[in-house]
């Protein structure tokens, strides 16, 4: 989890940077930037994006807003309160009104809960004032559940988040996140004069009313979702999911990409339903509306669009019409091809020296994960050499060190890249083409 929290005046349309949006106080908000993480990350060419956008909200927020992140929304609260998250700078008056702001906002807290929070409150500082505390720090060492046995389960979980080491698996359980929406989602229904269940029939309806949905929304995509009106009076729900913000304005016309994860949702709920296209599952008509997105503005146009992708070819647009994560790799300074390179989280892959360029150009790009051996019956021809390199002598066996590479045709005329052990045994390392 990425959180951001802001502090401003007025009601700022972050949904410009987020679709998950939560009000926390008066002029608090929290951001959850998880959701389009990778998509700001490909747009600014940088892992580090918090500088990047808090650059950007003073033209939604003003000239007066304040923001500090964290992995975990009350850590960027208290980090937003207190200018910078340090224990020993968190005051407990600072800490104690969190505290209560929390349980205002908590939607499983009972009337009687917050009674009974309040009352461990007010037990907690008299405590705190008998030991002449400064700080929650100062008593960072109490477990929570000596804090759940003297002072309840919500005092409990507060210190846990407070103190919690931040790689712990239960960092990020149980808090109650209360998300805004920005308006009533733009949504279109169409009902069929006859029922229909075949993909073809369905993308020309669908491709419809997608443009039409165009025309009620200045936002890009991140998740549409899809009601289907079935034969039996039945409904479905499907989930059009998109890894990157997408603008249906693009594809108008067409809406190749929005298709393409219609096809792949519609797909996998008629394969849950055991079967491909069963008569239950006839379509008379169906809702679809605008579930999650990021409004596009003018200052979003001006420091976004011109460098998102308008190519139909671009690495997001790809990103969004395929089925799986597409991974990214980079070279790595290392002469053996298995270890030559690797996956990486970077949209931007660092510059490669030039003799790595020199040595990629005559490598083949399909390398196999682990070399393949091949009956040297099965080579036609050998055609060219390539290189001579060596295996790393301390991970090896002593002998047969060197590897002396080939370009190599086998008996169904595919261009292999090969060498040949000493025992006479061919490998495979690559494809060509």
């Amino acid at each position: 989890m990425l959180i951001l929290a802001i502090k401003c005046q007025g009601t700022p349309n972050l949904f410009q940077i987020s679709p998950k949006i939560m009000h926390w106080h008066k002029q608090i908000w929290l951001v959850d930037l998880t959701p389009c993480l990778s998509y700001w990350q490909t747009i600014s060419q940088r892992d580090d994006i918090i500088p990047w956008i808090k650059d950007m909200l003073p033209s939604i927020c003003g000239d007066d807003v304040q923001s500090y992140h964290h992995h975990h929304p009350w850590l960027a609260i208290l980090g937003l309160k207190s200018e910078s998250y340090d224990p020993f700078l968190i005051s407990w008056d600072l800490w104690r009104e969190t505290a209560e702001e929390y349980v205002a906002i908590k939607p499983a807290a009972s009337v009687h809960d917050k009674q009974t929070f309040r009352r461990d409150l007010e037990r907690m500082q008299r405590m705190v004032s008998r030991l002449t505390l400064k700080n929650p720090a100062e008593l960072r060492t109490a477990h929570p559940t000596a804090i759940r046995t003297r002072f309840g389960s919500i005092l409990e979980q507060l210190w846990e988040w407070t103190f919690i080491d931040i790689r712990s698996q239960f960092f990020t359980t149980g808090f109650p996140w209360v998300g805004m929406k920005d308006e009533e989602p733009p949504h279109i229904s169409r009902h069929l004069e006859q029922p229909i269940q075949t993909w073809d029939d369905i993308a020309p309806w669908l491709t419809e009313d997608l443009d039409f949905l165009c025309n009620l929304i200045n936002h890009k995509v991140l998740t549409l979702t899809w009601d289907l009106l079935l034969y039996d009076l039945t409904t479905k729900s499907v989930e059009i999911n998109f890894r990157h913000p997408h603008h249906l304005h693009r594809e108008k016309g067409h809406h190749k990409t929005a298709l393409a994860q219609a096809l792949y949702s519609y797909e996998r709920t008629a394969h849950a339903a055991h079967t491909d296209y069963p008569a239950s599952t006839l379509i008379t008509g169906w809702n679809l509306k605008m579930t999650h997105g990021i409004a596009t503005t003018p200052w979003s146009h001006l420091y976004f669009d011109d460098q998102d992708a308008i190519a139909q070819t671009s690495l997001l647009a790809l990103e969004n019409r395929v089925k799986v994560p597409l991974e990214h790799y980079q070279m790595t300074a290392d002469w053996t091809p298995e270890d030559s390179y690797r996956t990486t989280d970077q949209k931007t892959v660092p510059k490669a020296t030039p003799s790595l360029l020199i040595t990629a150009k005559e490598r083949p790009l399909y390398l196999y994960q682990t070399p393949q051996p091949v009956s040297g019956q099965l080579l036609v021809k050998k055609t060219a050499f390539t290189e001579r390199t060596m295996r790393k002598w301390w991970n090896e066996e002593p002998t047969d060190l060197t590897r002396d590479y080939y370009q190599v045709i086998d008996h169904k005329k595919r261009h292999l890249w090969a060498y040949r052990e000493k025992a006479g045994t061919w490998v495979i390392q690559g494809l060509f083409g």
